[in-house]
């Protein structure tokens, strides 16, 4: 499976990394596109869908293990 086919697959996002390279990211369809975000300090793009990924490039990219969203479930 390629890096693209990782993203997205049937047109819905499958999360394993939330990152995304920038030639990655020019491959997704405009609709997936605006959900991506550039961090501005190392300026990896990740999904803002995943409450792990914002928290970490908002907090001096250091990971907080005591705050687990991945596993949380939507209702």
């Amino acid at each position: 499976m390629d890096a693209l086919s990782r993203v997205v697959c049937m047109g819905r996002i499958e999360c394993y990394d939330c990152t995304v390279t920038p030639d990655e990211y020019e491959k997704l369809p405009p609709e997936e596109k605006e959900h991506y975000a550039e961090c501005s300090e190392c300026g990896e793009i990740f999904d803002r869908r995943s409450l792990d990924e914002v928290l970490f490039h908002h907090a001096d990219h250091k990971h907080r293990p005591e705050i687990q969203y991945s596993g949380s479930t939507r209702l």
